[in-house]
């Protein structure tokens, strides 16, 4: 239950930078109403009391960038994620074809060799071996490509097509992989056989609980169907109706609408809203789609791929900003990175500045000079350092010591005076912003060991690491008010509280860190 009017004392971080710490806070309906001293902010009789010590209390942590309806759906997949070699991951995949029914698809999800000790893909034949008659698709950990059986390239219609992101060996027949959105349509034939409303909104009301209770208040959910990224408003909407949606969902979706909206409405009121377009410039590292200016450290005939020329792009831009509407867009490698800005550039060039700024998602590897071109066009960089963790055996390979250098330069952006906000890419990624807190502050890793080979020197302060999950992403979205992501009078009382005080944790310990309490709108959800 709302309480009408409640106290929370702890060693409070507020967001405020003006008035950054506090002892005590009073909530009452919604809203902070008062924030101060323990003495300013005296409990009245009868009043209920949270007292946390000197555990950290901070705004609610906001995911600004996430495929929650994947993230939910994750559950309805056997995770091959935990197989550590070919041999393995082939033993679990034959263990889940074992007792399909006839013409029931099977779909395994997080397939990740890059940290075996022997990085090996199965190929088609190796999967038809185990699943002969059973339609078969293997998901890689960062949804960029997928690696399916004969049946399944039968039953989808795709054995005979010429799409170029389904690859294909010197014979001419399907190698196995499918590229991006190659993968379309066994991602439909699947979804229409396991993706039920009534399993939907099981696993969403679970996966929301579930971000809940790591202090997210708020998402920015990102709309990818051709990637199996795909969202459910409608599921949202019916879970909010029910009083089951802790948080508030930001939509982007990856082509713009076909009737009147701009992004911005629903920042003052309202759990689900429209908030703009979501692109994708280019693949991953791990897929070596991601487009370099140079050939990729471990395939030299390898440079990635762009998925639009310029004036594809450009196009693209222009219809956005002329309807108000924000874009999020996907680039990773120095060349996507590289062809974004210089769009973005020319766009504002034509048009002048956008009412809600372009936001450039993942800018992993970035060419010499682009943080302050990024800064000076105005462009918010929406960061995920968990990354920085998970990739680490991964991106050096791939990329080579001296370009994996240019790998998250996180210091170099915020001197530059780029707004950045922190996220997760789940279910690429644990979406527990701690993580991403202490590793952007610390670059140190979930073990508490530094992270080899990439620069020390662009980690940020633990201020700055907490703004990329609290103030930061209510100002990439355009929210005006000047209280959104704070802890001050006005504000809304969505709040985060750390089972310490993570200010006097050593730097190895601070992905450590549990949320035990996560109020929104000021009852308490966890």
């Amino acid at each position: 239950m709302m309480s009408k009017s409640c106290v929370v004392t702890g060693n409070i971080w507020t967001g405020d930078p003006q008035n950054p710490h506090a002892e005590a806070l009073r909530i009452g309906g919604d809203r902070i109403v008062q924030v101060g001293e323990k003495s300013d902010v005296v409990p009245a009789k009868g009043e209920e009391i949270y007292d946390f010590g000197d555990c950290l209390v901070t705004p609610g942590f906001t995911d600004s960038h996430i495929h929650f309806g994947a993230y939910a759906r994750a559950g309805m997949y056997p995770d091959c994620g935990a197989a550590n070699s070919l041999e393995e991951l082939l033993d679990f995949l034959r263990a889940q074809v074992k007792d399909a029914a006839p013409g029931q698809w099977v779909r395994c999800i997080n397939f990740i060799e890059l940290n075996w000790k022997h990085p090996a893909v199965p190929s088609r034949l190796q999967l038809d071996s185990i699943a002969p008659e059973t339609p078969l698709l293997v998901s890689h950990y960062g949804a960029h490509f997928h690696i399916a059986n004969t049946k399944a390239f039968e039953l989808s219609g795709l054995w005979d097509s010429r799409d170029p992101e389904i690859e294909r060996g010197a014979d001419g027949l399907p190698a196995g992989r499918l590229f991006d959105s190659g993968a379309d349509a066994m991602i439909k034939a699947i979804e229409a056989q396991y993706e039920t409303n009534e399993a939907l909104m099981s696993f969403s009301e679970r996966a929301l609980k579930k971000l809940s209770s790591m202090g997210i208040v708020a998402l920015h959910a990102c709309d990818a169907p051709s990637y199996a990224l795909g969202e459910r408003p409608d599921i949202l909407q019916d879970l909010d109706e029910r009083g089951a949606l802790p948080m508030r969902v930001f939509l982007y979706h990856d082509e713009l609408p076909n009737f009147a909206i701009r992004s911005g409405a629903g920042l003052n009121g309202g759990h689900i809203a429209y908030a703009g377009l979501k692109l994708f410039a280019d693949g991953s590292l791990g897929a070596r789609t991601a487009a370099l200016n140079e050939p990729y450290s471990d395939k030299d005939d390898e440079y990635g791929r762009l998925l639009y020329t310029d004036e594809k792009l450009m196009e693209k831009f222009r219809a956005a900003q002329k309807r108000r509407i924000q874009v999020q867009i996907h680039a990773i490698g120095d060349a996507a990175n590289e062809q974004v800005v210089r769009c973005m550039e020319a766009v504002q060039k034509e048009l002048g500045r956008p009412t809600f700024s372009y936001r450039l998602n993942h800018a992993i590897v970035l060419p010499e000079g682009m943080p302050e071109r990024i800064a000076r066009a105005g462009i918010v960089v929406d960061l995920q350092p968990i990354q920085m963790w998970d990739d680490r055996n991964m991106a050096p390979s791939r990329l080579g010591e001296r370009l994996y250098r240019r790998t998250y330069q996180l210091r170099r952006l915020a001197d530059a005076g780029v707004l950045l906000t922190g996220s997760s890419d789940a279910p690429c990624d644990d979406p527990n912003p701690w993580y991403g807190i202490g590793i952007a502050a610390t670059h140190c890793g979930l073990d508490g060991s530094m992270l080899q080979g990439q620069n020390a020197g662009q980690k940020l302060t633990l201020d700055e690491a907490l703004e990329l999950y609290t103030t930061n992403p209510w100002k990439a979205l355009g929210a005006k008010d000047g209280t959104a992501g704070m802890l001050v009078p006005g504000a809304r009382a969505d709040i985060a509280v750390a089972d310490g005080n993570v200010f006097d944790r050593a730097p190895e310990n601070i992905c450590k860190v549990k949320n035990q309490a996560t109020f929104f709108e000021g009852r308490r959800v966890f």
